[in-house]
């Protein structure tokens, strides 16, 4: 090598470095919002690029690697690629990525200076932002869902219903619950997915296959005490558990959705309505609400004192809601064989829906909100983003529905 490369080499990687160091430097907040304001109109498309990664088999092709937004980049898996990747909020352009076992199907979750996520290989993997590995933790099952942080413990659910708490410095296992098998449900077969747990004073609850919720000991894992929720041939709890006042809110796949007394273990109330997504409780209100987003196609909101169903809203599918962000223009979420929604949080009407003029093979992961910019994964290996129109935008554009009805 020439000297005149060598030195060449040296400098780019300087200038690498440096460029990820003013992204990531610890010691000061993020970047600032590369498009500020709120999403308080429908947004309109901005761009759509292939996931990183290779080509998955439309066929079998679900994508859950939902993007968490940070300052310039967004932070997302891919079900073609063994890692999770930085990229760009301008065009979805890939920054920086950070090596996995298997590909990331879950949003990663931040804690400083850090990134921590789960992958389908069954390891836990802490990085530092500047793509730095701090440690890595690796499991018997794939991972499919968000890892929880509370305190100095990293909470982990796996598909085969193991639960482990790992130390967030270090690693190191804490302790770990296993989910014995229910040899009385009526399918030997069970859902590839799990719940984020919920964590509330000294409790963590989790849900598990056979359709219980198990409240364990935050510090020990010791279990406490159990409820059995879920019904049918498939009682997964698949979507994540809530922790609100005295309760544990519940969802069993196909069904119910229940509020569990956590002083006595018994369902308080049930709505017959399952899903594969948490649902969002909107405390704000006088009466709290639960917009429920079920895996039968329909989004309800319900009273989390009473169980009362307010409205009941009709996706025109069958497939499962996504979990719903909350934004001005209303209630935004997706739906697994469809697009991405609106609806007005006080009557359940339909404000604004997007199909695409590409094929989306569905939206099964949460579309994500920061400023005027929408994010969103589809089935098809796509990564879209779509900006709510300013002022002036919206002024000197057509109606923003005539293109996409």
């Amino acid at each position: 090598m020439s000297l005149l490369v060598g030195l060449l080499l040296v400098v780019s990687a300087q200038a690498q470095e440096t460029t990820l160091q003013s992204l990531f430097s610890p010691n000061r907040e993020a970047p600032a919002a590369t498009y500020p304001g709120t999403l308080s109109t429908p947004p309109v498309p901005h761009f759509n690029v292939r996931l990183p990664g290779e080509i998955v088999g439309s066929g079998s092709h679900t994508e859950y690697g939902g993007p968490l937004i940070y300052g310039d980049l967004a932070l997302l898996g891919s079900a073609g690629s063994n890692a999770l990747h930085a990229v760009s909020r301008r065009d979805g352009s890939e920054v920086l990525s950070y090596p996995a076992d298997g590909p990331v199907q879950s949003a990663p979750v931040l804690v400083g200076d850090r990134v921590v996520f789960g992958d389908k290989g069954g390891t836990v993997w802490c990085y530092k932002l500047d793509g730095t590995l701090v440690w890595r933790h690796t499991g018997p099952a794939p991972i499919l869902t968000t890892p929880t942080l509370r305190d100095n413990h990293v909470y982990v659910v796996d598909v085969e219903d193991l639960v482990v708490a790992l130390d967030l410095a270090t690693g190191d296992l804490q302790w770990r619950y296993e989910r014995p098998p229910n040899l009385s449900r009526s399918s030997a077969l069970g859902l590839f997915a799990k719940p984020e747990p919920a964590v509330r004073g000294a409790f963590l609850y989790a849900g598990f296959s056979d359709g219980a919720v198990v409240a364990l000991n935050a510090e020990t894992g010791d279990s406490v005490w159990e409820a059995q929720v879920g019904e049918g041939e498939y009682p997964d709890l698949v979507a994540g558990l809530v922790a609100h006042g005295g309760d544990v809110y519940v969802s069993g796949y196909f069904a119910p959705f229940a509020a569990v007394e956590t002083t006595n273990e018994s369902v308080r109330w049930r709505v017959e309505a399952g899903s594969a997504a948490t649902p969002m409780l909107d405390d704000s209100l006088a009466e709290p609400v639960f917009y429920h987003p079920s895996s039968d196609g329909h989004l309800r909101a319900v009273v989390a004192r009473t169980g009362e169903v307010l409205w009941d809203w009709d996706s025109g599918k069958t497939g499962a809601l996504t979990e719903i962000t909350t934004t001005e223009a209303g209630l935004l979420f997706g739906v697994a064989d469809g697009g991405i929604y609106i609806v007005d949080p006080e009557t359940g009407d339909e404000v604004w829906r997007y199909r695409g003029q590409r094929r989306l093979n569905g939206v099964s992961v949460a579309p994500t909100v920061a400023g005027r910019q929408v994010m969103f994964v589809t089935n098809a290996g796509h990564l879209i983003s779509m900006l709510a129109p300013t002022t002036r935008e919206r002024d000197d554009r057509r109606p923003w529905n005539s293109s996409f009805e």
